[in-house]
């Protein structure tokens, strides 16, 4: 069954299936209901015959994005989100993340019990490949822009709320899980754990901000508070840059910068957007601010973007100046 429908617009979505995040589970429960496209590597027997054809056969992204301009679908699989990022807008990709020492830790017994591997796991944590995995697959793009990240250790929370946000029927499964997972984590001394961690703090850190933005999506959904996706840094040259927007929403987005919760100015996140030009963002990326903050404030001030009329803060870490 297809709940898109034949007759409905053609809805477009994607799934970044990082490994080890309870993905095939949530792929599987996709399959159900959707006409999902997945792209699971060359030769992969999961990778659909589009995505064979036009990427790995001839190399022809363009061709592809014409083909799947035609009908509904859900982009799955193992691949950057940058690699499809120009095909699905931002605002309907969704992703899980789980708690870096719980994924490497999967990945090893997987590896183990599927491809035979014989490295200890002292060894095998220290592999590149396994290393920031999580990271690595999602650098593209600011966390805030993106849908919806799930977490794996809140996974029926996270479908309910992907399947609010997108206004979807995913029916929360869960498969391929190792049923000694617990006995595997509790085998690991504490010397050890914390390596993993060290080797994978910029996955641990997009891990903490994923927790905040999660948990803080669920406090406004009980609100019946919309929602604003986006981000803001400080650049080198002490500018305020970022961007803001609203799902199906045309309107530029009303934000407050504030310094030690002071109010400084109000902007309209409504200038166009020139970093990731590969995204496709909403408002034909008319969802950026760039505010020079000069004398407004100083170095010791902790800055915070807030949205003006739900008080959500953009930004997961309080920014300082350079």
């Amino acid at each position: 069954m297809n709940l898109f429908g034949k007759n409905s617009k053609k809805e477009k979505y994607a799934f970044c299936h990082i490994p080890k995040t309870a993905g095939t589970s949530f792929r599987k429960a996709l399959e159900k209901n959707y006409n999902v496209i997945s792209d699971y590597g060359l030769d992969n027997p999961q990778t659909h015959k589009l995505i064979q054809s036009f990427i790995y056969d001839k190399n022809d992204f363009h061709g592809l994005i014409k083909a799947l301009n035609k009908m509904s679908f859900f982009l799955s699989g193992h691949h950057s989100l940058n690699k499809y990022i120009d095909v699905v807008g931002v605002d309907k990709t969704v992703t899980f993340l789980r708690h870096p020492l719980q994924q490497v830790i999967s990945h090893f017994y997987h590896h183990k019990k599927y491809f035979n591997e014989q490295r200890e796991i002292e060894e095998f944590v220290k592999i590149s490949k396994f290393k920031n995995s999580q990271y690595r697959l999602l650098k593209s793009l600011p966390l805030g822009m993106l849908g919806y990240i799930g977490i794996t250790e809140d996974y029926s929370g996270s479908v309910r709320m992907i399947n609010e946000y997108l206004d979807l029927e995913i029916v929360s499964l869960v498969e391929n899980v190792n049923s000694d997972r617990a006995t595997n984590i509790e085998s690991i001394d504490d010397e050890l754990k914390a390596n993993i961690l060290q080797l994978n703090s910029l996955d641990e850190a997009l891990y903490n901000e994923a927790v905040w933005l999660h948990e803080y999506r669920k406090e406004f959904a009980k609100l019946n508070k919309v929602w604003t996706h986006g981000y803001a840094k400080i650049t080198p040259k002490n500018n305020l840059v970022g961007a803001a927007y609203r799902k199906d929403c045309n309107k530029p987005v009303n934000i407050k910068i504030m310094a030690n919760n002071d109010l400084v100015r109000e902007v309209l996140a409504n200038e166009f957007m020139t970093e990731f030009p590969k995204a496709r963002v909403p408002r034909d990326r008319y969802i950026r601010f760039n505010v020079p903050l000069g004398k407004a404030v100083d170095s010791s001030n902790t800055i915070d973007v807030v949205v003006s009329d739900t008080d959500q803060k953009v930004n997961f870490q309080p920014l300082f100046l350079n």
